[in-house]
């Protein structure tokens, strides 16, 4: 088998994976209601742990430099995004915390902000580098 055929083979594997989230779509409003802030707090917990306990420390030991800067840069960044993002959500056109109910109206009008074309642009672009880095895995393997 050559080496295109693996990372072709190994990116459909990763990329079937991610299907795992459509089990969200069979678990009833109520009960998921109920565990989405413990699936969340997981999530967050386990890639801040990767970060600070496997990829930090692995960027120090290689030496590459201003390690910390980027580390700051990319908590910085996404905070800001998140920010944002909370900043211009509102629920069924309501936007109490922080601009007046006319106001948004004509806010949403010119300004529109739908999260699932974030969300589908952040995965297309997650799942682009999924399949660089593991290209990359095999290319450094053979």
């Amino acid at each position: 088998m050559s080496v295109l055929a693996y990372i072709l083979v190994s990116v459909l594997i990763v990329s079937l994976v991610s299907f795992i989230g459509v089990i969200t779509l069979v678990v009833k409003p109520k009960i998921l209601k109920k565990i989405l802030f413990a699936l969340v707090s997981f999530a967050a917990g386990a890639m801040l742990a990767t970060a600070f306990l496997n990829l930090i420390p692995e960027a120090i030991k290689h030496s590459v430099d201003g390690v910390f800067g980027f580390v700051l840069l990319g908590i910085v960044v996404f905070f800001i995004m998140e920010t944002m993002l909370y900043w211009y959500h509102c629920h069924g056109g309501r936007c109490t915390h922080h601009i007046s109910h006319a106001h948004m109206h004509t806010r949403q009008a010119k300004v529109k902000m739908p999260f699932a074309y974030l969300n589908l642009f952040g995965d297309g672009i997650h799942n682009f580098l999924d399949g660089l880095i593991i290209a990359g895995a095999y290319i450094a393997g053979f």
